[in-house]
């Protein structure tokens, strides 16, 4: 019997992403998906604010600086975690929540975009959703070869909704050149 597991924050953020984009990708569970994406996302959000570093959910230069609408704003980004994590507030076993979970991937991809300002490291498992993440969003590419690459592909039939090529991807690592 071991007398626990030391660990830092970045590993646990590191962990819980893993495990959140390999979940997304295998199409499982979306509560479960949310609940380790929102969970690594805050723990990380929280080093990038600490460290004065801007987010894009939390705490990007473009959110209003109305404090009505701030608090209006975070309350809606933070509804769901908290709804999943919490039951001091309300804790009628019966409350609904109407849960989105379009919004789980923009959470990952903000996690991935604060993780690689704060590790050298960058697991396999995060380019793989980065990679999905071009494909479905390919809008949000700058114009280049990437961006022409990704709309090429799509053109010839690669489908960002068949998770399992990405799912493969995370697993197995880039495909081999020859």
């Amino acid at each position: 019997m071991t007398n626990g597991e030391s660990i830092r924050k970045l590993d646990v953020a590191k962990r819980q992403l893993i495990q959140a984009i390999l979940l997304f990708l295998q199409g499982r569970d979306t509560v479960s998906v949310h609940t380790l994406a929102a969970a690594a996302h805050q723990i990380l959000s929280d080093i990038a604010i600490a460290n004065g570093k801007d987010t894009i959910i939390k705490n990007s230069p473009r959110l209003t600086r109305d404090p009505v609408l701030r608090r209006r704003y975070f309350r809606y980004i933070n509804e769901a975690f908290n709804f999943m994590k919490h039951a001091d507030r309300n804790p009628d076993p019966n409350e609904v929540l109407t849960f989105r979970p379009q919004a789980t991937p923009f959470f990952i991809l903000d996690a991935i975009l604060i993780f690689r300002e704060f590790s050298k490291e960058i697991p396999w498992e995060l380019c793989a959703f980065t990679t999905w993440y071009n494909f479905k969003y390919p809008d949000t590419l700058l114009e280049g070869e990437d961006k022409a690459y990704i709309t090429s592909l799509l053109d010839d039939g690669l489908n960002p909704d068949d998770l399992e090529v990405f799912y493969e991807l995370a697993m197995n690592g880039p495909p081999e050149r020859g």
